[in-house]
């Protein structure tokens, strides 16, 4: 399923627009967009992660109990 989407935007962010993504506008809009809300995505999960306490040192832990369960399995 697709949508369409209408926005208003200046003559000047027209212009500059035009000269970066030359006669398919759409389709670098659509690009632009999903860039910005995986890297937005990218930084809420990063954020939840700290409120979460899962940094470095957590995940060092659980690659160590991983291996250490790997290796008893042996």
């Amino acid at each position: 399923m697709t949508h369409h989407l209408s926005v208003k935007i200046s003559d000047e962010l027209e212009a500059r627009l035009r000269a970066v993504a030359g006669v398919n506008r759409s389709q670098w809009v659509r690009e632009a967009l999903e860039e910005r809300l995986e890297r937005d995505m990218w930084e809420r999960s990063k954020e939840a992660d700290r409120l979460l306490g899962i940094g470095e040192t957590w995940l060092e832990q659980e690659r160590a109990a991983v291996e250490a369960a790997q290796r008893a399995a042996r």
